[in-house]
């Protein structure tokens, strides 16, 4: 027998309502920024995938529940780093959509399980993931003294990270924090410490870290507003650059601006092995914004914010 229409609607309805609730923060995002598309279609306005996400929190309400509850239980400083930081700094910096949260915290590896709370869950693999009382996934990066001064973080299981940028990240923050409600409120790292610190994990992990190519050909290439009056300073005029160059160039300004000798080192490295290995300009090329996609501009790109970095 063939089930009737109404039948057929009600099923729909109950099983929409069931992947509704039980969808992950990133499947939600999806489906909220396709109907902002088809909105913006039917009204006439041009539809813009990053615009339709700035008009959404740009971190759910339950992540935003998990991240309250670790920062009102610890006093230790915490910020907000990786693509969460750049989404809200600016939405059309990350084309890729996460459900996890970095966090860099003032403590020592071996102090980091104590000041999680205690409802969080340690992931069974990796020692720095945890998951939040709601289900949010953190990658949790203690950045005690120790650890800035040796510059590399010694995990328990033996793998060792650079720990190089993640001062950038503790001194240089966004100009208004990310409220957590209930008067909560956490830190979020600067774009500028952002491209450091996306650097230098690339640099230390090049096989798993291609996403930060992407990530950072975006934030660099859209790095200021098409209106932003440093865009047309005589400083800019003096280079002779492109007009799409120009943001590229203030973004190697601004980071030069924070770095001390040890970060300038990270990103000189990284700008060399971009001059000598053909890969990863053109993993840029192939997810940074669709500007760069064209013969030569994620070149001309890279080589703007390397005048500026200079």
């Amino acid at each position: 027998r063939q089930p009737s229409p109404s039948a057929v609607s009600s099923w729909t309805c109950r099983s929409r309502g069931t992947a509704a609730r039980y969808s992950s923060p990133a499947t939600r995002l999806r489906r909220d920024a396709r109907r902002c598309r088809r909105t913006a279609t039917r009204s006439g306005r041009r539809a813009s995938r990053f615009l339709c996400l700035e008009r959404r929190a740009m971190i759910p309400d339950i992540a935003r529940a998990d991240l309250r509850e670790f920062v009102v239980g610890t006093d230790r400083d915490v910020v907000l780093l990786g693509a969460a930081a750049l989404r809200i700094a600016n939405p059309r910096f990350l084309r890729r959509i996460t459900d996890d949260l970095d966090l860099t915290v003032a403590v020592d590896v071996s102090d980091l399980p104590s000041i999680v709370p205690r409802t969080w869950r340690p992931h069974p693999s990796f020692s720095h993931r945890w998951f939040g009382t709601n289900g949010t996934k953190f990658d949790l990066v203690p950045s005690s003294r120790t650890i800035l001064e040796s510059g590399v973080i010694h995990w328990p299981d033996g793998y060792e990270m650079n720990a190089a940028g993640l001062d950038l990240a503790l001194r240089h923050h966004q100009p208004t924090p990310l409220a957590l409600g209930d008067g909560a409120e956490v830190n979020v790292a600067s774009v500028p410490s952002i491209i450091v610190l996306k650097m230098v994990a690339y640099l230390d992990r090049p096989g798993a870290r291609e996403k930060d190519l992407g990530d950072l050909a975006h934030t660099i290439a859209l790095y200021v507003d098409d209106d932003d009056d440093r865009r047309f300073t005589d400083e800019v005029f003096e280079q002779q650059l492109a007009f799409e160059d120009a943001a590229p160039f203030l973004a190697g300004q601004d980071v030069a601006s924070i770095c001390e000798t040890r970060h300038r080192d990270q990103v000189a490295r990284f700008l060399d092995r971009l001059s000598r290995e053909g890969v990863e300009i053109s993993l840029m090329r192939r997810d940074g914004p669709d500007a760069w996609a064209r013969d030569g501009a994620a070149e001309r790109g890279m080589d703007a914010f390397r005048r500026g970095f200079a």
